[in-house]
């Protein structure tokens, strides 16, 4: 007779952490069946007298069901769905307690921007600039404190660190209300060195031999408390969660509840949507697409460091890149905007009226995140892109609502505008890649339309502001008058009595859906000359 399956809600290496009994690693199932098998020329229910028959192999009975969770130092664990929901319920409390949130951060081209070529040694004397040794993966430490000890140039590769502008403030001040976790593609020993390097900066330690003098001793004593204090043991790397393969970051393996009391922030969306674990709740339905409560920031890459690999993954895409004679990288304000959303949700997280954990009406992040982001634009924004989104791409976003949206385009939703394919009288901002397409020429004679650059959108989205247009004008902007407003409202009454009377009849209206809308765009075709015509 078999044992049944271990209830115990933890399990941790293939054993049950508290009794001890032997689980499947896959599962954190008991394997007391398939321990037993079958004799392999008999059925269960075969007789003496029967025929062999291939036997069928029994499925281990299986308890609740179980998910990953890594902890504390990066040590992942398999809990019961009712143990993960007690355990998220009971952080969520003792955030509340704190009038705190969780905010995840990644790394490299986030925080910092790192190298490991020697060729940045020139560079060294910027305050920003820091360097450590970093021990190769194959060296092991008793302790992952005793990386800090490693000074041995044959087991380590020095490594060049450049600090994001605003680093500092945006530290010191997130971590009064929210607290820092660090998910980085990185290895543990990575985290941890770049974790103290940032605590050193923010201590004013000196990048030199602190152990030379009294005062640099004490600095590093300082630095040591700052990184516990601030950082604890809250840090994920990839050496923690390599089960999830290359490029996927999956906030559940941290929080299980999805993070309804977190927020993310990253220079890469790609990683965040690649897992198979989101809530859908907190991805608007769409398949594909990074939880509502991550920030995507724009990467930050030094100049000084664009000739050199990077030590770890490359940088996300930067819609808004400017070009190479307009980049100023240390007028680099991405933090500081990222810190006014930060408190901005803190507030309008902890304001009265929001339920307590557990209950029915109790706030979620990623929730108001997405008001926040639909509130950026007023109602009636309708936007067209140039140079940016295929026609065809747009289209099949279009048909397929489950369908991941292009990011360009989901940035423009998210923030409550239209998007549109082509240009008429009610567009009202035509976001181009480079000025003088023709969608630009058709959109600078729309009276009111503004035609703009892409890095008008990214820096709203960026920031969740509605951003001034005046310096992303790719030209000037056709005013309204009163007689170019009496023709939009001609064009408009005419349109809806061409829709109205193409809904009399059945036939009339499987031509508009089969190819009606060819008069819709030679009307489209030549409205810009219309538009010319008359004023």
């Amino acid at each position: 007779m078999s044992c049944p399956p271990c209830a115990h809600p933890v399990k941790v290496g293939g054993l049950c952490a508290l009794c001890g009994a032997i689980v499947s690693t896959a599962d954190g199932q008991l394997n007391s069946d398939s321990s037993r098998p079958n004799s392999p020329n008999t059925s269960p229910d075969s007789s003496p007298n029967s025929s062999p028959t291939k036997p069928k192999p029994k499925r281990a009975r299986k308890g609740p069901k179980n998910q990953s969770l890594t902890v504390s130092g990066g040590h992942t664990l398999r809990v019961s769905s009712s143990y993960a929901s007690q355990h998220s319920l009971l952080e969520r409390k003792r955030l509340r307690s704190k009038r705190k949130l969780s905010l995840v951060l990644d790394l490299d081209h986030t925080l910092v921007h790192c190298v490991s070529d020697e060729r940045a040694r020139e560079h060294l004397g910027n305050d920003e600039l820091r360097t450590f040794l970093l021990p190769f993966d194959n060296i092991k430490f008793p302790s992952p404190e005793d990386i800090f000890n490693a000074t041995n140039p044959f087991h380590c590769a020095r490594h060049y660190l450049k600090l994001r502008p605003n680093l500092k403030t945006f530290l010191t001040s997130s971590h009064e209300c929210y607290e820092l976790t660090i998910y980085t593609a990185g290895t543990r020993y990575y985290a941890l060195k770049v974790a103290h390097a940032i605590c050193r900066y923010i201590v004013g330690a000196d990048d030199v031999d602190y152990f030379n003098s009294e005062n640099a001793t004490e600095k590093e004593k300082e630095a040591i408390q700052l990184r516990k204090d601030m950082f604890g043991s809250r840090i994920v790397s990839r050496s923690d969660v390599g089960d999830l393969g290359a490029n996927v970051k999956s906030l559940k393996r941290v929080f299980p509840d999805g993070g309804r009391m977190s927020v993310i922030l990253d220079d890469r969306e790609d990683v965040w949507a690649n897992a198979k674990d989101n809530d859908r709740l907190f991805t608007g339905g769409r398949k594909g697409e990074p939880p509502s409560n991550l920030l995507y920031i724009c990467p930050y890459r030094w100049s000084v460091f664009r000739a050199f690999d990077d030590v770890n993954n490359s940088s996300g895409a930067d819609w808004g890149a400017q070009p190479p004679a307009q980049q100023q990288a240390e007028d680099d304000e991405y933090l500081t905007m990222t810190l006014d959303i930060l408190k901005r949700l803190h507030e309008k997280f902890y304001a009265e009226g929001g339920g307590e954990p557990g209950e029915e009406h109790e706030r979620a992040a990623p929730l108001l995140l997405q008001q926040m982001r639909a509130s950026v634009f007023p109602p009636g924004c309708k936007f067209v892109f140039s140079g940016l989104v295929s026609l065809q791409e747009q289209e099949q976003c279009r048909k397929f609502s489950e369908t991941a949206r292009l990011p360009i385009t989901r940035y423009a939703e998210d923030l409550g505008a239209t998007v549109v394919s082509a240009v008429d009288l009610d567009v009202t901002h035509v976001v181009a890649k480079r000025s003088g397409t023709e969608k630009c020429q058709r959109g600078a004679a729309v009276p009111g339309c503004a035609v703009v650059s892409v890095q008008w959108l990214m820096q709203c989205y960026w920031s969740l502001k509605n951003a001034s247009i005046m310096r992303y004008l790719l030209c000037p902007i056709n005013p309204r008058t009163e007689e170019s407003e009496n023709y939009r409202r001609a064009r408009e009454k005419e349109k809806e009595e061409k829709n109205n009377a193409t809904t009399t009849t059945t036939t009339k209206t499987k031509d508009e859906e089969n190819g009606g809308g060819n008069d819709d765009e030679s009307s489209d075709d030549d409205f810009a000359d219309g538009l010319l015509a008359n004023f």
